[in-house]
């Protein structure tokens, strides 16, 4: 074979290596929301959404952890597996371990759905609505599948953060791990964007180390418990849990993965409308928003951040804001999607002061100022663990 012919072998066997490698499919049209896509971007039924996990192990379901909307396709897919005579064992990243007990008893109908936010000190020990998660223990009930704790406390990551585990009571340090899996080189870079929403300095690398090993501990906690589930239980196990925890099988899938190779794993993600969809097997679209326990909804639309609702009797009524209403700016910088409000927000808990707002209404500017509740939550911020990157 001629120069020149070994050359155009070459290059067209580098154009067909080009053309085979895996890409990101392009967004779709925008659908409506909560409605299930391929990968390709194909639109799925959650029955079809059903039959293609039918194989996994473990199907891990992503979230935004105020998004109604995430939620109520979770419980889609659950009520779909169900349904196809898959019943699923349902692991929760929202219930420490030490809850084991009170879950049992809700599995074993001593506990109705009503009593288990009292029971499971829910409010102190995840700080979001329950409201949120009631459907899926109600589905749980309904359908007699079982739920099951899969994290720790957050006094136990407190202390794996702060090098301090070995002060826990006995209790306490047997749920943790023999060893945490730390995370690839991709997933630690991919950290560093929430690391910051959380308050966070630039530059600050102790800090960042301590958010690395928490978030690793977490990953892990939940891997080895969804193992321990699909052992005692079979398979599948549904996860329900944060969307970072699952992004490009960098979290839990990664832990998974070490800890049992030959466990099938499939993922689920919600996605905003805004990008590829790229990071799971499978998605949902349900549009950016944030219910906050300040009494108000917020969504993502046009660039734009409004008030999709404001809860009677709540400190954002009480401050003014109003249905309709467009913030654009929060702690006096401009808002330029959600992530933006929940620094502002963080910050100002931080500091003890009042979440300031500028709003915009029928063309005129407002100042709005709501005050916080300077109790902390799942080791940050109210409602918002410190380490948690997985709220979508």
């Amino acid at each position: 074979m001629g120069l020149i012919a070994r050359l155009l072998t070459a290059l067209a066997v580098l154009g067909l290596a080009g053309a085979c490698a895996p890409r990101p499919a392009p967004p779709p049209p925008t659908p409506e929301p909560g409605t299930f896509l391929g990968a390709s971007g194909d639109t799925l039924s959650a029955e079809d959404v059903a039959a293609r996990v039918a194989e996994a192990d473990v199907v891990l379901l992503g979230e935004g952890h105020t998004s109604r909307c995430d939620h109520a396709a979770q419980v889609a897919v659950i009520r779909a597996m169900a349904r196809a005579g898959l019943e699923p064992s349902i692991g929760l990243e929202m219930v420490p371990l030490d809850r084991a007990d009170t879950l049992s008893r809700f599995n074993r109908a001593e506990l109705t759905v009503d009593e288990l936010p009292e029971a499971l000190d829910w409010q102190d020990a995840w700080g979001y609505d329950f409201e949120l998660y009631e459907p899926v223990f109600q589905s749980a009930a309904e359908l007699d599948l079982t739920v099951h704790p899969l994290n720790v406390s957050r006094r136990v990551a407190g202390a794996v953060g702060d090098g301090t585990e070995a002060d826990l009571p006995d209790e306490q340090r047997a749920m943790l791990p023999e060893n945490i899996i730390p995370p690839t080189g991709e997933q630690r870079e991919a950290l560093r964007e929430p690391f910051l929403q959380h308050g966070k300095e630039e530059g600050d690398e102790e800090g960042f180390q301590r958010f690395i090993r928490v978030q690793s501990l977490w990953d892990t906690v939940m891997a080895a418990s969804a193992l321990d589930v699909l052992r005692e239980q079979g398979p599948p196990v549904v996860v329900l849990v944060g969307a970072g925890h699952v992004e490009s099988g960098w979290g839990i899938e990664h832990r998974l993965g070490e800890l049992a190779p030959d466990v099938r794993v499939a993922s689920l993600l919600p996605w905003r409308g805004d990008g590829p969809l790229e990071g799971a097997d499978l998605y949902v679209f349900c549009p950016a928003s944030h219910r906050s326990s300040l009494g108000m909804t917020l969504k993502e639309e046009g660039g734009a951040v409004l008030v999709e609702e404001v809860r009677q009797g709540t400190r954002a009524e009480e401050a003014g804001l109003r249905r309709g209403d467009r913030v654009a700016r929060a702690g006096g910088e401009p808002v330029e999607g959600l992530s933006s409000l929940h620094k502002a927000g963080f910050e100002a808990m931080q500091s003890g002061e009042p979440l300031r707002m500028t709003i915009e209404r029928a063309g005129e500017r407002l100042e709005i100022s709501i005050p916080l509740k300077h109790e902390m939550g799942p080791g940050g911020g109210e409602g918002e663990p410190e380490a948690d990157s997985g709220d979508g």
